[in-house]
């Protein structure tokens, strides 16, 4: 997806267009993960906490999507989170089981160093 390569180069404006217009087609899944990312980190956009949950709850009704694991972790990052209003523990705890339900390897190499230790220690305790 042209987005994905466009986020690799930290060309954020155009990776949000492009997002924009692959949400729109037939698989929009990948883009909606890009999406929720670009809003929470505020990447090229104002920050936008909620936009960027909206986004990345709609990543949960596919399988298929690459980035399905990495947007479990980062909802259940921001659920953890006390800078803002959306800090639920339990969907954090929702969030982070799917997240190591997955069972994905690319999932222990990929983990941004801020989610790593809550989400390993779920990934082990799904594992076992």
């Amino acid at each position: 997806m042209l987005a994905d390569l466009y986020m690799k180069i930290e060309d954020y404006p155009n990776a949000l267009i492009w997002a924009n217009k692959a949400s729109q087609g037939d698989k929009p899944y990948d883009a909606y993960y890009i999406l929720g990312k670009i809003y929470y980190y505020g990447l090229g956009v104002p920050q936008n906490i909620e936009e960027s949950v909206r986004c990345l709850q709609k990543v949960d009704n596919n399988d298929f999507c690459m980035y399905r694991t990495l947007a479990f972790d980062l909802l259940g990052y921001i659920y953890l989170s006390k800078d803002h209003n959306l800090y639920n523990e339990v969907q954090a705890f929702y969030y982070y089981n799917k997240c190591a339900n997955e069972k994905s390897v690319s999932f222990r190499e990929t983990l941004p160093e801020a989610n790593c230790s809550i989400s390993k220690r779920l990934f082990t305790i799904a594992s076992k």
